[in-house]
């Protein structure tokens, strides 16, 4: 390293009663082995043994007897009566002294060595404002096995328009990370949004810079019964239409149409020739995305593509 200090790095997790799953959220921040990072668990008030874990890690980190990898750690807690998610989520950024933001529910976890890859591209690409990691899913919490994914092109101008999460893949929020900055200029999530603030978080920030991508795994999402995105998509849905109603142009018949295709046939056919009927489609496409090199390095590239594999 060139001897410049990495960008400090503010991780919220929003939590109500979800201790099966927290102390593994709080681990995979805690481990990172990253020395620049500000961790804060938002409580919504929980009745389980939410509290018991939180203060526990609390003890542990001001004793020193926790094994962190990180040179340093500043651990908060908050517990109390909030508006829902989005509110904790806000309050906690309010109070976030570093430079580079994300949140992590309570429910999912990142991987290792996530915030130095992150963290090293914000630092050598200035012009990177916002970064989307790859996200594992873990659909069977019994197993542990872990579902991977490709890693998603993402167009500035196709978000703006709410493209992603209703024609296209949703951009998964647990593998998302943002400059101060950039959340300066949005303010903060509508706190009236119940399930869509990430995708209003996503629309908003467009307005001002491109999300780049990274092909690597940063977190993982754990898949439940129950879970906000199978529970309630309908209500999901109607959220997206308050934040941005969908236009009706030939562009979104050629997306829709895209869509409808990849969906279909995409799984049966090679994924050379889906990227090649996407280029047809869409052609004078020039995405710039960041890659690791045979010997782990990160490394910048271009591809007319929708998708890395």
């Amino acid at each position: 390293e060139d001897g410049t200090p990495w960008p400090r790095i503010s991780i919220i997790t929003p939590s109500l009663n979800q201790a099966p799953y927290l102390e593994r959220t709080i681990r995979s921040v805690l481990l990172q082995g990253y020395p620049a990072l500000e961790y804060m668990v938002m409580d919504g008030g929980s009745t389980d043994r939410t509290i018991d874990i939180v203060k526990s890690y609390d003890k542990k980190i001001l004793a020193g007897i926790y094994p962190i990898k990180c040179n340093g750690v500043a651990f908060k807690w908050l517990s109390g009566k909030d508006a829902g998610m989005y509110d904790a989520i806000n309050k906690g950024f309010q109070m976030a002294t570093g430079n580079i933001y994300a949140w992590i529910n309570s429910d999912d976890f990142y991987l290792p060595e996530a915030f130095l890859k992150i963290s090293f591209i914000f630092k050598n690409y200035p012009e990177v404002d916002w970064l989307k990691g790859k996200t594992a899913l873990m659909n069977n919490p019994e197993t542990g096995a872990l579902t991977r994914q490709s890693c998603h092109l993402f167009k500035q101008e196709w978000i703006k328009r709410g493209i992603y999460g209703r024609y296209l893949n949703f951009i998964n929020q647990d593998s998302v990370f943002w400059k101060k900055e950039l959340w300066q200029k949005i303010g903060s999530i509508d706190n009236k949004l119940k399930l869509a603030g990430d995708y209003y978080l996503w629309v908003n920030m467009a307005k001002y810079a491109k999300l780049y991508s990274l092909n690597s795994e940063v977190s993982c999402y754990r898949r439940m019964e129950g879970s906000l995105g199978q529970k309630s998509m309908e209500m999901y849905r109607k959220e997206q239409e308050k934040i941005i109603p969908l236009k009706k142009t030939s562009l979104e018949t050629k997306i829709k149409s895209f869509s409808w295709f990849r969906r279909k046939i995409g799984s049966i056919i090679p994924h050379s020739l889906v990227n090649l009927i996407y280029k047809s489609i869409f052609p004078k496409t020039d995405m710039v995305y960041f890659d690791l090199d045979e010997s782990g390095q990160i490394v910048e590239k271009h591809s007319p593509a929708f998708e890395i594999k």
